[in-house]
């Protein structure tokens, strides 16, 4: 389960050490499936943090790591915009 008054404390401090520079954009998790989808739960989540919060920017990003692959959404209050990405895209930088 998510922990949001942590998240906040780490959202809060990277802004204050920043200079007011660093912004919340949205959030990551991970879904035990290939193909990763929202659940009800991140839905409610996303629609909560786009109308209940004061945000720097008119949209949120959502992103979900499934096994193979990355949701990657942006929602701007009416529509949640996506893609599938294959995840094995992604590497670590490493080879």
């Amino acid at each position: 389960m998510r922990d949001k008054d942590v998240a906040q404390v780490i959202v809060n401090h990277e802004f204050a050490n920043s200079t007011n520079k660093t912004i919340y954009l949205g959030e990551w998790h991970t879904h035990p499936e290939i193909e990763p989808w929202p659940s009800i739960c991140d839905l409610r989540m996303i629609d909560k943090q786009y109308f209940g919060n004061r945000l720097n920017e008119k949209f949120i990003v959502i992103i979900i790591k499934g096994t193979e692959k990355l949701f990657v959404g942006l929602y701007d209050g009416k529509v949640l915009s996506h893609i599938i990405i294959d995840s094995t895209i992604i590497t670590d930088g490493g080879e």
